[in-house]
């Protein structure tokens, strides 16, 4: 079982190959989506709000883009763009500057799965600036079913949301038949979601994806 880290994201890669669809919440400039497209040769969708950074995901024939934020209702909101744009976000920023505020679409996830066309979505990564509680609270049983794995950026460690919350997320998606492996030691800012059924993984996986895990953070400290 090979467990590895694009970009700060840890991911399952065994399953993936051309034939995948990477959904990428909050791409930024889309190193993320980038580097899962140059290593599986895949098809993945950018999903970035702000409009400068959107014009250079939406220029590269690599990936596909849209210029959205993704939320619970949908519709226009305000986006404040900061100094450090990886904190740009939807609610105000604490930890970086914020130096514009302009209005932007939302759309649910439910939308925009239906606009991509996309009955399964083998990578659903989610980094959108604190709203990651608020996001995974609201999906449902028949949005989850499209899923196969997420990887989650929470921003507890940043003051936005609480552990005892992102706990509760996790045992909310075990009742879906995910279960969680951190990426990260000290904090949850590296959460990978498997559904095992799905990916028929098995009986001794945990302690593969721990061993993996184990492993990763050895090198990342060895700068190999």
């Amino acid at each position: 079982m090979r467990i590895n880290r694009f970009y700060g994201h840890s991911i399952f890669v065994d399953p993936l190959d051309s034939a995948s669809i990477i959904l990428d919440l909050g791409a930024n400039h889309g190193h993320f989506a980038l580097a899962m497209v140059d290593r599986f040769h895949c098809q993945a969708v950018c999903v970035e709000p702000d409009p400068s950074i959107y014009l250079e995901l939406a220029s590269n024939p690599k990936i596909s883009a849209i210029n959205a934020a993704v939320n619970t209702h949908g519709g226009p909101a305000k986006f404040y763009v900061t100094q450090n744009q990886e904190c740009s976000s939807l609610i105000r920023p604490s930890v970086s500057e914020t130096v514009n505020e302009i209005e932007c679409q939302t759309v649910t996830l439910d939308t925009l799965l239906a606009e991509i066309g996309a009955k399964q979505i083998d990578v659903l990564k989610i980094d959108i600036e604190g709203l990651e509680l608020e996001l995974l609270t609201s999906l449902d049983q028949r949005t989850l079913d499209r899923v196969n794995q997420l990887s989650v950026e929470f921003h507890e460690s940043l003051g936005v949301g609480s552990t005892k919350q992102v706990v509760a997320i996790i045992e909310r998606l075990r009742d879906f038949g995910f279960s969680a492996v951190r990426g990260s030691f000290f904090d949850y800012s590296d959460v990978l979601f498997l559904h095992p059924g799905r990916l028929q993984l098995p009986w001794n996986w945990r302690w593969s994806a721990n061993a993996q895990k184990l492993k990763n953070g050895i090198s990342r400290r060895l700068g190999v």
